[in-house]
């Protein structure tokens, strides 16, 4: 309710105004003895709903800049720690070293994408490419998430009609952001099952890979359509090159 307001409250109140004007008029026809009252009030009517317009574009433009700059402290807060993290990985000699550091790195990249979004309800989730010992199978399945008190549970293979579209994109290094998956087309996400249940409507997806290789695959998403944003799916992205750095830091020595 409160986004139909802040969406159309000009127009509201030009309407109101533009309505309360003709109100006066057509009582001024009906009684001509109040003549100055009628007049002075249609004056009104029409300088309130003028006067409406600028002043709330005003308002916006001051809660867009409050809001940026909440978004930028936001941002600062979550990807400082990560980036020191990043640094010790980079100068850490030991295997095991590098291990422990990997997945501090991992769990402060999920709490930075949840902070980012700025949402207590959302939830940040790694998935990891596994393969079966000897098998060429390879799938994607949950590392660790974060938010919500819930674990996400699914898994997308390779070559199978689920996992296909998911793995397209992690090649093709592209992201995803749904903003209802209530509007998904099935023709263009394949393997998207409208009827499951799930208990977020709203999600993004980016791939962490390096130059050739892929790590896995990271994900925010929330229970409430309009909780994520364009912006949320330009951060996150970040946030999955920096996990991809580290994983390559660990990896290649």
């Amino acid at each position: 309710m409160l986004n139909f307001w802040i969406k159309w409250r000009s127009t509201i109140v030009v309407a109101l105004a533009v309505a309360g004007g003709g109100v006066l008029q057509a009582c001024y026809e009906v009684d001509t003895t109040k003549n100055a009252w009628w007049i002075v009030g249609t004056v009104l009517a029409g300088v309130i709903g003028t006067l409406s317009v600028p002043v709330f574009a005003h308002w916006d433009k001051n809660r867009e800049v409050r809001a940026l700059r909440r978004y930028q402290l936001q941002i600062n807060d979550s990807l400082a720690p990560a980036m020191q993290q990043l640094v010790a990985l980079s100068a850490a000699r030991s295997p095991e070293r590098r291990r422990d550091l990997l997945q501090r790195l991992i769990q402060t990249c999920l709490q930075a994408a949840r902070h980012g979004a700025g949402q207590r309800r959302v939830r940040a989730s790694y998935y990891r490419v596994w393969a079966a010992s000897g098998s060429k199978k390879q799938r994607l399945e949950p590392d660790s998430s974060l938010g919500r008190n819930v674990t996400a549970s699914s898994v997308f293979e390779k070559n199978t009609k689920r996992g296909n579209h998911v793995w397209k994109l992690l090649e093709e290094n592209q992201s995803l952001f749904v903003k209802d998956i209530a509007e998904i087309d099935t023709n263009v996400i394949r393997g998207w099952d409208p009827q499951r249940n799930r208990d977020y409507a709203t999600f993004i997806s980016v791939p962490v890979r390096g130059e050739s290789e892929i790590y896995g695959m990271l994900t925010v998403d929330a229970p409430t359509p309009g909780e994520l944003t364009e912006y949320d799916e330009m951060y996150v992205r970040c946030i999955g090159l920096l996990m991809a750095s580290g994983i390559a830091l660990a990896v290649s020595r």
